[in-house]
């Protein structure tokens, strides 16, 4: 995945005021100004407030946001930029509901005194300049902060947990677009370097013994990556890549001696893309992946890190292709083949990440299709399978859970008249396999398919303004969107309706 973000900003200033209404006690608001100076400076900065009652009982939430940056451009490849961030957030956390508890009242809780609160503020400085006379030097340096606090309170215990994580990283890469022998060639190279320290507090009171212990960790981690394209012709070029990665771990446990440990992953694939025509793509892919656990994969919601957590790795396969036809529809599909190892699941027992116990393998299809015309409307449809299954071990041949075989989604708009479009939504999964269910022996979690459906305005006489009024989940669906166990249900909401207004200027 290469996300690539857009940085152009409208020289004209732009001031964007939106807001909304919704079922459950449900409001939003949303301010945003940008624009660029005379000099070649660039100016975003946006305020967000979010707030709901919730579906279910003890489900509110609340949040603030806000964003700042500000960029100098001397031409399309020497900048400067600084940006900020913002964001608080309050909420209830309603839990898991037993099978009986779910279908007598999906919207009930058993833990309505359970919350949690997050402060999150970062910032990042950023540059970019020339080198010779095709390459290209960019670097991000970006510090943030997170503090955290959850209560889990019920009959007879009351557990908090409190964190707090610094995120630091530098983040410099060189980039060279020339000719190889007559070829096009696009060359990446670059490092990461990031440092993030957290420290965990949980104390509390259960069932009369009280307790309390206190954790820091610390990740330090240095990678070096290369990716380079090689065009044959313009019409078929090869991809290469490499990364290479190492992990540095600390965990200290006060009055007690640190527990250090290392470790080296290795990442790299090759791509082979092919471009017969315009409109058609076909390509394959060949990729050894790797994911480190993050800090919060270790620690988890227990406050206890677990250090037997290692790193998943696998391997990917896949070929595909995506035409263009009568340039209105267009055609995907994919064909991949995902070996895991130690693949990373939550252990809903301990509230903490645990490696699979034994080696997976995903084999699946991803299809589309899409027809889009201006002012006229657009139809698309997905569909996915998958088969997922251990490959060896105890649970040899049984299904992965969580993952269900198939999952369509159809969507579409359609213009009633000039101002006026309607849009739909369909969405179906399959039945699956609870979670942490590799014995295939619980309750499976049943499939479901949900309708939402909108009407979108935008007044042709004020240009900017745009009016949606929606509903998620029209027929009300009951269903639950994660178990584990077969025992433990965690339902999706019901059906809501939103009123929002939106007007640039």
């Amino acid at each position: 995945i290469n996300i690539i973000t857009d940085t152009s900003i409208d020289a004209k200033p732009v001031t964007t005021l939106s807001a909304s209404v919704g079922s459950y006690d449900t409001y939003s608001s949303h301010l945003s100004k940008s624009g660029t100076f005379d000099d070649g400076v660039s100016y975003f900065a946006s305020a967000d407030w979010n707030k709901t009652g919730g579906y279910r009982d003890n489900g509110d939430y609340e949040s603030w946001n806000l964003d700042a940056s500000v960029t100098k451009r001397w031409d399309e490849v020497r900048s400067l930029s600084a940006a900020a961030f913002y964001h608080d957030s309050d909420y209830g956390l309603p839990g898991a509901l037993s099978w009986k508890q779910f279908k007598a009242d999906p919207r009930q809780t058993t833990t309505p005194n359970d919350e949690a609160e997050f402060d999150t503020w970062g910032v990042d400085l950023g540059g970019s300049a020339k080198v010779g006379e095709d390459g290209r030097l960019d670097a991000n340096l970006t510090a943030s902060r997170r503090e955290t606090d959850a209560k889990w309170i019920g009959t007879g215990y009351r557990s908090n947990r409190t964190s707090d994580t610094d995120s630091y990283a530098f983040t410099p890469r060189y980039s060279l677009d020339n000719d190889i022998a007559g070829h096009e060639n696009r060359l990446i190279v670059g490092t990461d370097l990031r440092f993030d320290t957290s420290s965990i507090n949980s104390y509390g009171n259960s069932y009369g013994s009280p307790y309390a212990y206190a954790w820091d960790y610390d990740r330090t981690s240095l990678a070096g990556y290369a990716k380079d394209e090689f065009f044959f012709t313009e019409k078929l070029s090869l991809a290469l890549g490499a990364r290479s990665e190492r992990f540095m771990n600390r965990i200290t446990k006060p009055n007690d001696d640190a527990d250090s440990d290392s470790d080296v992953e290795n990442a790299c694939d090759a791509a082979l893309l092919y471009r017969p025509q315009e409109d058609i793509k076909l390509f394959t892919r060949v990729s050894r992946y790797y994911h480190a656990p993050f800090v919060d994969e270790v620690v988890g919601w227990s406050g206890t890190p677990n250090t037997g957590l290692v790193p998943e790795t696998g391997y990917n396969f896949e070929v595909g292709s995506e035409v263009i036809l009568a340039k209105e529809w267009t055609v995907g599909l994919t064909a991949y083949e995902l070996d895991t190892s130690d693949e990373i699941y939550y252990n809903p027992t301990t509230y903490s990440n645990i490696n699979a116990p034994d080696d997976t393998r995903r084999q699946g299809v991803e299809s589309s299709l899409r027809w889009a015309r201006d002012h006229v409307g657009s139809f698309g449809v997905a569909y996915d399978y998958v088969d997922a299954y251990f490959t060896e071990g105890v649970y040899d041949d049984n299904t992965v859970p969580l993952v269900p075989h198939h999952m369509v989604t159809v969507n579409g708009e359609v213009y009633v008249v000039s101002d006026v479009a309607c849009l739909g939504n369909v969405h179906a999964v399959s039945e699956q396999y609870s979670g942490s269910d590799f014995s295939n022996t619980a309750t499976k979690l049943d499939g479901y398919a949900t309708l939402d459906l909108a009407i979108r305005y935008e007044p042709s006489f004020l240009k900017g303004m745009k009016l949606i009024v929606g509903a998620d989940n029209v027929f009300d669906k009951e269903y639950a969107y994660c178990s584990f166990y077969g025992s433990s249900y965690y339902p999706a909401a019901g059906r809501t309706w939103k009123l929002c207004a939106a007007y640039s200027f």
